[in-house]
């Protein structure tokens, strides 16, 4: 686990991509063009480390479940967040 980063780490990474997905896409919609491919880049990048066959497993033996079930509410958080940019983005253009 010292390669790994923290639950903290993990939370501060991807509530602070979702929220600049978020506050870009709100004020251009276009940027999700941009910010939607780089987020899911980083969220692939952490899934298949947590899913690889020995690596996941040594973080489950060194930093258990709860590690990874952070892990995943971080990275819903993310997806979650540069959604609700992408919805109020095209609800503002969509309006006159």
């Amino acid at each position: 686990m010292d390669k790994e980063p923290t639950v903290l780490q993990n939370y501060l990474v991807f509530v602070s991509l979702g929220l600049a997905a978020l506050l870009l896409i709100r004020y251009r919609f276009w940027l999700a063009l941009i910010m939607l491919p780089l987020l899911l880049f980083f969220l692939q990048l952490h899934v298949e480390e947590l899913n690889h066959p020995s690596i996941g497993i040594a973080i489950v033996e060194e930093a258990g479940y709860s590690y990874v079930i952070h892990s995943y509410i971080a990275m819903a958080i993310a997806v979650v967040l540069s959604l609700i940019g992408v919805l109020i983005g095209w609800r503002r253009n969509k309006l006159p």
